[in-house]
Parts: C-alpha cells; structure tokens; sequence
C-alpha cells in the first residue's frame, strides 16, 4: 500500500483496522466453512516505513522500488519473530511514528495497544536489532 507523505496517522491505522476487519469477516463467513482443517494463524499484517521511492515501468506495468519498500516489507515479514499470533499487527519504524503529530498519536494509544519491539531484518543496517513499534489492530 502506498500513501501520500502527508497521510494522518491515525488514518493511516484506522484503514488498516478496516481491512483487518473485512479479511477477518470474509474469512469466517465464506473461507473457514469451506476449509476441510482447522487453520490456527489466520489474518493480515502490515509492515510500514516512509521513504523516497522510484517509480519505473517493467512489463508495461508502473513498479515502484526503494529502501523504504523494503524495509517495509521486512518488517512485515518478521512480525512472527517473537510473536505466535502475528496476524492484525503493524510493525512500524520508529521514525514513521515518531513524525505523527501529538494527536495522532494520543488517539492510537488510546485506541490499539503500541509496543516498543526490536527485529531483526535481513540485509537491513547489518542484520543488527531494529527498532520499532508493534501496533496490534485487534482491539479486543
């Protein structure tokens, strides 16, 4: 998901908590009774960091490609470290939330539970700890 640089944070969680919600809907509604086994982890995650990106064409196709993409999808990809139910949490740099502005921020400690994690990124500032927030959607 790409958004504008001037995109509110407390939108940017809302709307990921709105897709949250829809997958988990549609999954109980129309995915898990067609499902012939139980699945234990199911649900979206989201990995998040802002940066410049380049935008190019390949295959006729508009791609974008730049560090901030990979690092957030990095971060997507390691929620699960340390966590045996990753699904409808956001792992966030810490330089993303730090730019929220103070409201922004009040209203997603009042609305999610925020948590200081570190992660290990492959091929992300030598492989040492990362810094970020884990922001779970779930709010019950």
């Amino acid at each position: 998901m790409l958004l504008p640089e001037n995109t509110n944070g407390d939108e940017v969680l809302t709307l990921m908590y709105n897709i949250s919600s829809m997958y988990y809907y549609y999954h109980w509604k129309n995915i898990d009774p067609i499902l012939n086994i139980d699945v234990d982890i199911t649900g979206v995650n989201f990995g998040v960091d802002k940066g410049t990106l380049i935008s190019t064409f390949m295959h006729n196709k508009r791609e974008y490609i730049g560090r901030a993409l990979n690092v957030a999808a990095r971060l997507q990809g390691s929620i699960s470290q340390n966590d045996n139910a990753p699904q409808y949490k956001v792992l966030m740099t810490n330089s993303v939330y730090n730019d929220f502005d103070t409201n922004a921020k009040n209203i997603i400690k009042n609305e999610y539970v925020v948590e200081d994690v570190r992660r290990t990124l492959k091929n992300v500032q030598a492989e040492k700890d990362f810094r970020c927030k884990k922001i779970i959607l779930d709010k019950e």
